[in-house]
């Protein structure tokens, strides 16, 4: 099973993303059963007024999971930028890898709670911190018949 974090996508699972795709295109083209997480789940028309950006296509998918800050700690263009260098600080060696797995994903019940126990060590602002500050907007692209 694959999963994968987008930006946006409707309640169909069709999922639209945008900026670096890294291997998400391979990787969910390899699995036969595919759960989307998004940032927002969005109106249908919205995927449609764009269909470009669809990454995959709604009859691929199993679930959709509307769960802001889905990819963190990496970045997600257009939502926030990436802490992924603080991750590399903490897990440089097995000890610290260790100490993480521990903190982070074998002690918590939610993503909310991975989440808020970040926020605890990195501070209330840390969040804040890492969104996207002055975005700028692409031109328009017409589409249409």
């Amino acid at each position: 099973m694959g999963n994968l974090h987008v930006q946006r996508a409707d309640a169909l699972g069709n999922a639209q993303k945008w900026g670096s795709l890294g291997a998400d295109r391979e990787g969910i083209h390899a699995s036969r059963k595919v759960i989307v997480t998004t940032e927002k789940v969005v109106d249908p028309d919205v995927i449609r007024r764009d269909p470009n950006l669809t990454l995959i296509p709604g009859f691929r998918v199993s679930a959709v999971v509307e769960q802001p800050w889905g990819a963190y700690p990496v970045h997600l263009s257009g939502c926030y930028n990436g802490d992924i260098w603080g991750f590399m600080r903490e897990t440089k060696d097995k000890e610290g890898l260790d100490r993480y797995l521990e903190a982070f994903v074998h002690s918590v019940g939610d993503w909310r709670e991975f989440l808020d126990k970040r926020r605890a060590l990195k501070g209330d602002d840390h969040f804040k911190r890492l969104k996207i500050k002055g975005p700028v907007v692409s031109e328009p692209i017409v589409t249409g018949y």
